[in-house]
């Protein structure tokens, strides 16, 4: 179908046609296969922080369960319906978390998380949002390629 054939039912149904993240959908391709385990708390970094935080260590001394957000993804929906709820500084980790019905809570540790794209998210659903501001948890950037230090310095710079 091209836009032209398409533009007069646009026109016609443009307060009917919904439009939401395509993550929501994930439940219909990825069923839940994890039942929560009671006070588990699962830990979402953003995709960009994997690489410069201490996210192993935190969780281990938060007893957190970490999900990184590389992992394929039935591993980390399996991962996040473990859990009775989740912290997740990335915007697509609550997606999910709300997509498979877990409780969730929003934060920012490093200067690349956008929160005005979490507010349009937020607002557009009338969600409730407040995104916690935490010290951010460098692991530092030894044994990493030119371009990633450069690339860090410069996040950190922000």
């Amino acid at each position: 179908m091209t836009l032209a054939k398409l533009r007069p039912f646009l026109q016609e149904n443009e307060s009917n046609i919904p439009l939401i993240d395509g993550a929501y959908l994930t439940p219909d391709l990825i069923p839940k296969n994890a039942t929560p385990e009671p006070n588990r708390v699962g830990l979402i970094p953003h995709v960009d922080s994997m690489q410069i935080g201490r996210w192993e260590e935190i969780a281990k001394r938060g007893q957190f369960r970490l999900i990184d957000p590389r992992w394929e993804p039935s591993k980390f929906i399996g991962a996040l319906t473990s859990c009775s709820t989740v912290i997740t500084e990335a915007m697509h980790g609550a997606i999910l978390a709300d997509a498979y019905r877990v409780p969730w809570a929003g934060f920012a540790a490093h200067s690349h998380i956008n929160t005005d794209k979490w507010h349009d998210w937020s607002e557009s659903l009338s969600i409730p949002l407040h995104i916690s501001s935490v010290p951010p948890v460098f692991k530092g950037d030894k044994g990493l390629p030119l371009m990633s230090r450069v690339k860090n310095i410069t996040k950190r710079m922000a």
